[in-house]
């Protein structure tokens, strides 16, 4: 075997010994357990608690069909009531919500609005996943067609998609 034969194979050992640690280091997680899951929520409040798709999916879960002014026609949304998270949090007695959004867009969400109407922090649509394109993975969905008086710029403005963060407001 020539000189360049043999630079060839030692080059190649080594490479195979560097990708093959490299690939324990970084392998895949082989169980759903093993793997960690994205806080898609945060909530601020007394404490800071921060939830996964699967913690939000845990909760009880309620569907509102329910036309909006970006969806054509009525779509059916499911997901955690805005007022069982605050029930499971503690934080009935705050008046309001600062609601920020993954691009920075921030709006202000009623407690009582939550208490009052089924406000609901959209999980799903029609069944399906709610995706940062199709204004998830949460969108704070009010029920329109139940409540018309809630279809109006003020309550549009609070249905904020790509929800991220929720905080206890100042008032």
């Amino acid at each position: 075997m020539g000189c360049r034969s043999r630079a060839a194979v030692v080059f190649f050992l080594g490479m195979l010994v560097a990708v093959s640690g490299w690939a324990q280091e970084k392998r895949l997680p082989s169980s759903p357990s093993e793997a960690v899951s994205p806080v898609l929520l945060t909530v601020k409040g007394k404490q800071t608690t921060n939830f996964t798709l699967a913690q939000l999916q845990a909760l009880p879960q309620r569907h509102i069909t329910t036309t909006t002014p970006w969806t054509e026609g009525s779509h059916t949304y499911s997901g955690v009531l805005l007022r069982d998270l605050l029930d499971r949090l503690d934080l009935q007695d705050v008046a309001t919500l600062n609601a920020t959004a993954l691009n920075n867009y921030f709006t202000s969400l009623s407690v009582a609005d939550a208490y009052q109407y089924d406000v609901l922090l959209a999980l799903t649509q029609d069944g399906k996943l709610l995706t940062r394109r199709n204004k998830g993975p949460i969108w704070v969905v009010y029920p329109l067609s139940q409540h018309p008086e809630l279809d109006k710029p003020s309550y549009h403005s609070a249905m904020i998609w790509q929800l991220r963060s929720v905080s206890v407001g100042n008032e």
